[in-house]
């Protein structure tokens, strides 16, 4: 039987390495939201709200980051889901 791929690994690989996280950001994040952020700051907070059932389809990241000119944090929550056909 051939095994399904873990799209949840690939993801969280992806979305772990700070510059791709980065990059992945400046792409999705509007404008007025990457203005106030600091988006060199940013890490991986270890958590996850995806059930175990659905991590087949779905992968779920949060990035802390600093926002600029001020001492509080922002947090960004990503799902990716999986879409095996247009």
């Amino acid at each position: 039987m051939k095994q399904k791929p873990n799209h949840d690994l690939l993801v969280r690989k992806y979305l772990t390495d700070k510059e791709a996280a980065k990059d992945f950001l400046l792409a999705h994040l509007p404008t007025e939201v990457l203005d106030i952020c600091d988006l060199d700051s940013i890490t991986v907070e270890p958590t996850s709200y995806i059930e175990d059932d659905l991590r087949e389809h779905c992968s779920d990241i949060v990035h802390k980051l600093k926002i600029k000119n001020s001492k509080k944090a922002a947090y960004i929550y990503t799902l990716v889901e999986h879409q095996s056909s247009p």
